[in-house]
């Protein structure tokens, strides 16, 4: 009797899983397996280097090795931004940080003048410097022409140690071209002086007071003339020089304006002016000239006015200069 309880104690969970549910007759249907109650171990992280070369197999664990129980979660990888968020982040950076517009870009490096480029060419020893040049009125030219060698030279050498023989060299080439540059100055009266007695260009005595002058008494006037006119000329007897050729008038005026009659000496005979016609002959160009015009004090005391006049019979140019003085009331001293 107790075996029959045990046995069918233990017959009985056998006859529940055949029999069918109860309340029905449909078929019989397996039944789930119940979840497990430990969830399953976690799987074991290892070092890649540790990682042996069959999938799916753990490597053997060290004694005492340290195992993470949950390992980090890879970050997941960023998907590409979308063209329109890209735009917005572009113009929003344009707005922010904006592009600063290009420099202006230089205008074209203008040509050098001509006395530039003739002066660089001619340094550089191009035989064409003077053909830079041209652009420039043809006097320009001249005279330019006369002053680039001695400036270049100029700027070569020590004029502190000068050679004497270059220097007087560089002198003349200098004086040539001013000597251009005063044929185009015309004709002026430089200097004009009542004197007491005159023995050369520069070698005069001036009288001490000129509105002390004494009655009736003969004062030269000297007068020194810049930019005479001086021409290359051939004389009568064959001789190569230049010619000086100019007219010399003088007139005396009074306080109210008066002329005054003064005896002219090419002809001897009182008028109101004195006239004379320079022509001098020279071998080499004249530079420092002078004239001396004989003026005779009126006999009535009072201010008188002597004017000196100049004139360039070729050109026409004429240049005057008109010089005060006194005559004194007290008598011959």
């Amino acid at each position: 009797m107790l075996f029959r309880r045990r046995l069918t104690g233990l017959l009985a969970p056998a006859v529940l899983i055949v029999l069918p549910a109860c309340g029905g007759n449909g078929p019989l249907l397996p039944l789930r397996p119940d979840p497990p109650v430990f969830p399953p171990p976690a799987s074991v992280t290892t070092h890649p280097a540790e990682k042996v070369p069959f999938a799916g197999t753990r490597p053997p664990i060290t004694p005492g090795e340290m195992v993470l129980r949950h390992p980090p979660t890879p970050e997941p990888a960023r998907l590409p931004d979308h063209p329109v968020t890209v735009m917005v982040e572009a113009v929003k950076e344009n707005i922010d940080n904006p592009i600063p517009p290009p420099p202006p870009a230089s205008p074209p490096a203008e040509p050098d003048p001509p006395l530039v480029a003739a002066v660089r060419d001619f340094l550089a020893g191009k035989p064409d410097a003077a053909d830079r040049l041209k652009p420039l009125p043809p006097a320009n030219q001249e005279v330019l022409l006369q002053l680039l060698p001695p400036v270049a030279r100029v700027a070569q050498m020590d004029l502190t140690r000068p050679d004497a023989e270059e220097t007087a060299v560089l002198a003349r080439q200098f004086e040539t071209a001013a000597a251009v540059l005063a044929r185009r100055a015309g004709l002026t009266v430089k200097k004009a002086v009542l004197c007491l007695d005159v023995k050369g260009f520069g070698r005069f005595t001036p009288v001490r007071d000129r509105n002390d002058l004494r009655r009736g008494e003969m004062y030269p006037l000297y007068v020194e003339v810049g930019n005479v006119p001086c021409e290359p000329h051939t004389r009568s007897d064959g001789a190569d020089g230049f010619q000086t050729l100019l007219e010399v008038s003088m007139q005396v005026t009074d306080e109210q304006g008066k002329v005054l009659e003064i005896i002219d000496p090419r002809t001897g005979q009182p008028g109101p002016k004195s006239t004379t016609l320079k022509t001098e002959f020279s071998r080499s160009p004249v530079r420092d000239y002078h004239v001396i015009a004989q003026m005779q004090a009126p006999t009535r005391p009072g201010g008188y006015t002597v004017t000196i006049e100049l004139r360039d019979p070729k050109s026409g140019t004429v240049v005057s200069r008109p010089v005060p003085f006194r005559v004194s009331s007290v008598a011959d001293r």
